[in-house]
């Protein structure tokens, strides 16, 4: 069974310590079989900004280009379509002020079109990485408010799996790292984009989560291909267009 896990890195900086964890995520997913990674950094992307309430999305669906709220081209639509395309997500924010970044935030908002194409995003299997500068520095806050953005696509949120680090867990909820270990390290000191590097539960738990997004998107995928249409309601993979599709809530 081929699946493939996407990451998404929400920090604005391309190599700092969400980019370790996230790439620490894929590369353990990536050891169980038949799993294809892949990238996405919000920083080297154009994002124009978040949902402009336009509507154009529920009064003409499409999958091929879901959000046209802005008339000026930008690269959401792109990241929307790998987002379609991968079985499974693993998300990292740092923590700015108590929550995700606003480079995320205004992502996240984008995704809003998939809603009514059949809710198109249901059943990606995902997990969620923060990076604070100390362990409690509003890591769960962050990763609950990823968590019910993920709850209303109608995803499917694991934690961290039965492997933890023997100095201890760093969220139930997620994978969470911090600006060194056992003390962090200050942003200004050299070596603190890296500090995570020092944080062996943060860098365990991110491993754990990224192998089981991994494990359960290919049984959720496998489980899927052994029904017959006629056993579920929801499916799996992107709903059509078609005008008459039972699950069109506008027209």
């Amino acid at each position: 069974m081929k699946i493939k896990v996407l990451g998404i890195n929400g920090s604005p900086r391309k190599h700092g310590n969400t980019w370790i964890m996230l790439k620490e995520a894929l590369q353990a997913a990536s050891e169980l079989k038949d799993v294809e990674t892949e990238y996405i950094s919000v920083s080297e992307h154009k994002i124009l900004g978040g949902c402009t309430a336009c509507f154009i999305c529920h009064k003409k669906p499409s999958l091929e280009e879901l959000c046209r709220g802005y008339k000026e081209p930008d690269d959401v639509n792109m990241i929307l379509r790998k987002m379609l395309e991968a079985d499974g997500w693993i998300i990292g924010s740092p923590v700015y002020l108590g929550s995700m970044t606003a480079q995320l935030k205004a992502l996240i908002d984008r995704t809003h079109p998939a809603q009514p194409c059949g809710r198109a995003f249901r059943n990606k299997v995902c997990g969620v990485i923060t990076m604070s500068y100390a362990r409690m520095g509003g890591s769960e806050a962050t990763i609950d408010a990823i968590h019910h953005w993920l709850m209303n696509l109608d995803a499917i949120i694991v934690g961290l799996g039965p492997e933890r680090a023997a100095h201890g867990d760093s969220s139930y909820w997620g994978a969470s790292g911090c600006q060194g270990w056992p003390k962090p390290l200050p942003s200004t000191a050299e070596g603190a984009l890296k500090a995570v590097k020092q944080d062996p539960i943060g860098l365990t738990a991110a491993r754990t989560l990224g192998k089981r997004v991994a494990e359960l998107a290919k049984a959720v995928k496998a489980g899927f291909e052994t029904l017959e249409k006629e056993e579920t309601i929801w499916g799996y993979g992107p709903i059509g267009e078609a005008p008459d599709s039972k699950y069109r809530q506008y027209k």
